[in-house]
């Protein structure tokens, strides 16, 4: 397990394999940078009120380690995003929901490193072959978007360690040490966490949301959207609609 650890982290020159997810709206500066001084790797959402430029340049003043941007490949603003993620000097990104053929070579020719979210086998294959530096495995326990197959987090990273050579970060239901643990010994070599990180002081999530969270029992979410664009989120009377 020392030798899974290290590999990771010196491939994102991070103390710890965790890695913050992008949440749109919330993965801002402030708990982006919180994340990296931590030790593990904060990731910036380009969907920001502030502009992606304005949080790079503050993370810049927050942190003086290693901090990542998203890049939603299919967003029709993707072509800018790796303009200004090139400009900034930005080291790594994780991309997600599209092709990573479209931007791996060209961030990479720059010195970025990768990282691709997957939701099945055919889809973190063809990120190995475009050449990505990991993927993130994402089970149908993560909140927010998740794939259309619905596979859970530990069938979904066993079966991709097995069929790329490329390292494989678990996602989807981490939220501890013990989860952590679980996916090392199913060939992880590290974990993206989202949803444990918004009820902290530095994410800017309403009170009420992070309330909702912390108050959470084992079914108190579900997913909507299913034929559209499946997303896991907490049952209320909103969510009642789908």
């Amino acid at each position: 397990m020392n030798k899974t650890y290290t590999d990771l982290c010196d491939i994102l020159g991070v103390r710890y394999p965790i890695i913050q997810g992008a949440m749109a709206w919330v993965a801002t500066a402030e708990l982006s940078s919180a994340v990296s001084n931590a030790g593990g790797l904060g990731i910036l959402s380009p969907v920001t009120t502030r502009g992606l430029v304005e949080e790079i340049e503050i993370s810049k003043r927050l942190t003086k380690n290693p901090f990542g941007v998203n890049i939603p490949v299919m967003s029709p603003n993707s072509d800018e995003v790796v303009k200004i993620v090139i400009s900034e000097e930005i080291p790594i990104v994780t991309t997600s929901v599209g092709d990573p053929n479209k931007f791996t070579s060209i961030l990479q020719r720059e010195g970025i490193k990768v990282i691709h979210v997957v939701t099945n086998i055919k889809h973190a294959k063809k990120a190995e072959y475009a050449g990505v530096d990991a993927v993130v495995a994402m089970g149908t326990e993560a909140g927010g978007h998740v794939g259309r197959e619905e596979i859970t987090t530990s069938v979904l990273v066993q079966n991709i360690v097995d069929n790329v050579k490329i390292p494989v970060i678990a996602a989807g239901g981490i939220i501890n040490s013990d989860n952590l643990l679980s996916v090392f010994t199913l060939g992880a070599e590290g974990v993206q966490c989202g949803t444990r990180f918004i009820a902290t002081e530095e994410c800017i999530a309403h009170k009420n949301y992070k309330r909702a969270i912390i108050n959470a029992e084992t079914d108190s979410t579900k997913i909507i959207a299913r034929d559209i664009v499946p997303a896991r989120v907490v049952k209320n009377k909103f969510s009642e609609w789908f």
